[in-house]
Order: C-alpha cells, then structure tokens, then sequence
C-alpha cells in the first residue's frame, strides 16, 4: 500500500492491519533478514493485509513474497499472540522504519516450537516504547 497525496496525514487517520508468521523447522525459526543504514534487524515474515484480503489470504502471500513458501499443505497454523500498536509516524514515507514488536522475549521463553500461550495478547505498542530508525 503506498501513500498518495490524497491521504489524510492525520495521526492514526488511517489504520493498517499487519499479518505475521512464526515459520518453525523443528526447533529453528525463520526470520527475515532486515538490511537498514547502519544496522541490521531480523524480523518474522509477514506485512500489510490489502484491501480486500483476508488474514488469511494476506498472510498466504506474504510467506509465498517473502519465503516463498505454500502454505496449503501446512499443519496446525495456531494463533499464538496479537498486538495492539498505536504510534505516529515520524517524517515522510519510506525513511524512517519502524522495528517490528518486540516478540523475541516471548519466543525465547517457548519451552518448545509447539508450546501452548497461555495470554496471547502482547503488551501494547505506543510511542513511549516504540523504535524508530
């Protein structure tokens, strides 16, 4: 979804909803390697949902961009956490980037790749915890 000078640049005027997926290889994980002036990140696979996508389809084709990967033949696909993220967004589109939540606390406490979540919600993402880079 690219912005247009149409856009209302008010903050939070438009809302985007993302997908995302923990990609397991027995007990590895897939990232994405995020290459950035003067920095390198990792991050789940995953991006926006288009108009007129469903979670589900957006998610399908942003494992197939990114991993190149079918999700149709996969197994299990348990929702495992959700996180609200309300921030403004410094400066014009693209720079700067915005870091992905922090999920690397909560997958590292995974006793294992298949471990039930007892609270799948994560805290909150706001401006006072938000990176921006």
């Amino acid at each position: 979804m690219t912005a247009t000078s149409d856009e209302p640049t008010v903050p939070f005027s438009r809302i985007k909803i993302r997908t995302g997926a923990l990609v397991f290889c027995g007990d590895e994980v897939a990232l994405i390697r995020r290459d950035r002036a003067g920095s390198v990140h990792y991050t789940p696979p995953g991006g926006n949902v288009e108009e007129g996508e469903d979670l589900r389809q957006a998610l399908r084709r942003e494992l197939a961009e990114e991993l190149d990967l079918d999700i149709d033949p996969a197994e299990g696909g348990d929702l495992m956490w959700v996180v609200d993220q309300r921030v403004t967004r410094p400066g014009p589109t693209p720079p700067p980037r915005k870091l992905h939540p922090p999920i690397g606390a909560v997958l590292a406490a995974l006793a294992h790749p298949r471990a039930a979540v007892g609270d799948a919600a994560l805290d909150a993402v706001t401006d006072a915890n938000y990176t921006w880079v």
